[in-house]
């Protein structure tokens, strides 16, 4: 990123009876003649003066009024340009800007001042943990030696690579995007990690790299490279801020966007090395490079609410110098009107320039306040005992230091203006009865989703009746078959055996009942009968078990089991799975639901729920939920379904016994966060033909009404506590 300074955005003081334009400042006129820019080597800052503004700091030489110099100017300029009122908001901007002399002359003891005042104040600032700012070294006299070499490389040639380059790149990843987003869940596994970041901050050299070369191409300087640890975590500048001093704006935005062109254009060469080989270790690479380089540079840096590269592309393209601070002035101004009835904000723009300034200001405030929730969020959960030293360092400066300024305005307002105090404490009340009611009131009825799964409505899952070798396999999967037609055939000889003899020792013992009856012997009798009626039941379970050698289709439907063809000759025990029938034309969908979106379907048996099947051409169908589970598990019923197969749902290890040993579950070593509820639901007869077992989908539902300070107290408990345990985020 380069880091370029903004124009304070407070008014150091009135403009004095007989102002005079500081003589250190050194000004340059931008191509065209309508634009000068003005350096203040103290605050090491660049301003911009439209012509007219100049002629009048011209003259302004302490010696004359001015009123005096403002007519002059006009003479001048040709025109009655100044009148009172552009010549009080011309004059009190100069003043804002710090550009005039004291009233005693003694200019250079008042810039020393104010440049040590300015130096305490950046020394105050990085005892803010959260933001460390970290000055590196000068690379000025290593790259002064080179700009000379740089000359020749014309500005127009360059860009016009570039955008052949990253169209043809860009081109390439269009033809190739689903094979590129379906392995883009690797880039981010745990175990890609390490490769991202130092690829990273290999890419962040070059994009700093590139910045100094082309500051240097037209004539300006770096001096200082450093690192900002944002939550420790390191984002590397250059100070590009002599770029401003460039007379063309066309170099100025070369420059602010050199880096992010330079990691775009190897984006864009890293594109056709993953496209040859995309499966290779190379390809692997190239498609890490390509997240970053790309992805990260467009969110990040090409951002333009955060004063990054984008950021000063904007400027420049809206011709409106420090634009965040000028925004940040009128949104202060703003806020100075609501609660104390005074209209601070001035300013020398007007239409739609004033309009970008309003509603840049507004959105870049906005933003500002997304950030620092999130750090503060961030350093909480991710840094542990330390990120709270952090955060409350933060919370200092956020609002520790603001709160404490608002004290002493309030302080100083009751004593001077009392009026203004009773309006301050009466909008304020007004506003958080008013976000008091919002909070209470205000709700809307939830959305929530969950994933699920396709599944066959009708199984029919086929056991071996006994055990044997199958010898003879007549299907195998994906056939149709009609019942009663022979699937499979085993044979058993023992069986046979068996059977024989268990009818010989029948045949034995009823010969020895009737000897029994003839001799009158009723109760040695009896107790043949008995071991008669044993031969009788087990000779009927050995005829079964024959029976159940051959393996026939109990309905019709659909074959489903593994490569049958591989199970002949092996051998079969009594209750082992074989094969499974289906009926193709009925699905249905197994969600896997959360705790706390549960509500949303419960007491919901027979209603319609929309399901998401955009993904596979059948956009947003209905589906009608059947069955919902009573109880929550943290078993993983289907894998395809959690992050370790690319599925959505997180999970982690799982939780181990007393004894040491893990708690069984279908996946083994892993579990669900929190127990999760499964449902049921049909899927049209004409839906379920056209989609495929195992496909994932979302289902939506309207969960209960939720209230806003239900919202923001679980949106500030996700940011204060961090969920325990190690979330697996393997791809297929």
């Amino acid at each position: 990123m380069q880091n370029r300074g903004d124009v304070p955005a407070h008014p150091t003081g009135s403009a004095l009876e007989k102002p005079q334009f500081r003589s250190d400042l050194s000004v340059s006129l931008q191509r065209g003649g309508n634009t000068y820019i003005v350096h203040d080597p103290v605050q090491q800052k660049y301003f911009r003066l439209g012509r007219a503004e100049y002629v009048l700091c011209s003259l302004l030489d302490g010696a004359h009024r001015p009123e005096d110099a403002a007519r002059r100017a006009n003479l001048l300029l040709g025109k009655e340009y100044f009148d009172a009122a552009r010549l009080s908001a011309s004059l009190e901007r100069i003043a804002q800007l710090q550009l005039f002399a004291g009233a005693d002359q003694q200019t250079h003891l008042e810039r020393n001042m104010q440049a040590a005042q300015l130096h305490q104040a950046q020394r105050v600032s990085r005892l803010n943990l959260m933001i460390i700012r970290l000055p590196l070294f000068d690379p000025h006299p290593w790259f002064s030696r080179i700009a000379p070499g740089l000359n020749w490389i014309p500005g127009w040639l360059v860009l016009l690579t570039w955008l052949a380059l990253v169209g043809a790149g860009l081109m390439v990843l269009v033809g190739h995007w689903q094979e590129f987003f379906s392995q883009v869940t690797v880039a981010f596994s745990l175990s890609n990690l390490l490769l991202l970041y130092g690829i990273w901050f290999l890419l962040k050299v070059f994009h700093e790299a590139a910045h100094m070369v082309v500051c240097y191409r037209y004539g300006g300087e770096v001096h200082e490279v450093g690192v900002v640890l944002i939550l420790l975590f390191p984002l590397t500048y250059v100070d590009g801020t002599t770029s401003w001093g460039f007379s063309q704006r066309r170099q100025r935005l070369y420059a602010a966007a050199a880096g992010l062109c330079c990691e775009l254009s190897v984006a864009a060469l890293a594109t056709f090395v993953w496209a040859i080989a995309p499966q290779t270790l190379s390809g692997s690479i190239a498609q890490n490079v390509i997240i970053v380089a790309g992805v990260s540079s467009l969110l990040f840096n090409a951002n333009p609410l955060m004063r990054f590269d984008g950021y000063y592309i904007l400027t420049d393209l809206l011709a409106i110098p420090n634009l965040y601070s000028r925004g940040k002035t009128y949104v202060m101004a703003f806020w100075k009107t609501i609660f104390f009835g005074v209209n601070t904000y001035r300013s020398n723009y007007s239409g739609w320039q004033e309009l970008a300034i309003r509603v840049y200001g507004v959105f870049a405030w906005l933003w500002r306040i997304v950030v620092l929730l999130t750090l503060f969020g961030l350093s909480l959960r991710l840094l542990h005992g330390f990120g709270t030293i952090i955060a409350a360092s933060a919370l200092i400066f956020w609002l520790g230091i603001p709160l404490w300024r608002l004290a002493h305005v309030l302080r100083t307002t009751f004593q001077v203006r009392p009026g203004q105090l009773r309006q301050f404490v009466i909008t304020t009340v007004l506003l958080l009865v008013a976000v008091s009611g919002g909070l209470t009131f205000i709700s809307w009825r939830q959305s929530v989703s969950a994933p699920a799964i396709v599944q066959y409505a009708n199984e029919h899952v086929m056991n071996a009746q006994t055990e044997g070798f199958i010898i003879d396999v007549n299907t195998f999967p994906d056939t149709l078959v009609i019942q009663g037609d022979k699937l499979l055939r085993l044979e058993n000889p023992e069986l046979q055996v068996r059977l024989k003899a268990a009818r010989l020792e029948l045949e034995q013992r009823e010969i020895e009942s009737r000897m029994l009856f003839l001799q009158g012997d009723e109760a040695g009798r009896q107790s043949i009968e008995l071991a008669l009626e044993a031969l009788r039941q087990e000779i009927i379970a050995l005829r079964d078990d024959i029976a159940g050698l051959v393996v026939s289709a109990p309905v019709g439907g659909r074959v489903v089991g593994q490569q049958l063809r591989a199970l002949h000759g092996t051998f079969i025990s009594k209750g082992q799975e074989l094969l499974t029938l289906v009926t193709e034309e009925r699905k249905q969908l197994h969600a896997s639901v959360s705790g706390q979106h549960i509500e949303g379907f419960r007491g919901k048996a027979g209603q319609l729920i929309k399901i998401d099947l955009r993904r596979f051409g059948q956009g947003i169908v209905a589906g009608t939920i059947t069955q919902l589970s009573p109880r929550a598990s943290s078993e993983i019923e289907f894998p395809a379904m959690t992050a370790i197969a690319g599925g959505p749902i997180s999970v982690k290890a799982a939780s181990v016994s007393a004894d040491g040993s893990e708690e069984p579950n279908d996946l083994g070593s892993y579990e669900f966060f929190s127990p999760r509820f499964g449902v049921v639901i049909a899927l049209p007869q004409d839906i379920g033909k056209q989609l495929r077992v195992g496909q994932v989908c979302i289902i939506h539902a309207q969960g209960p009404r939720i209230y806003l300070w239900y919202y923001f107290r679980e949106l500030l408990r996700s940011l204060l506590f961090r969920r325990e345990g190690q979330i697996a985020n393997f791809s297929r």
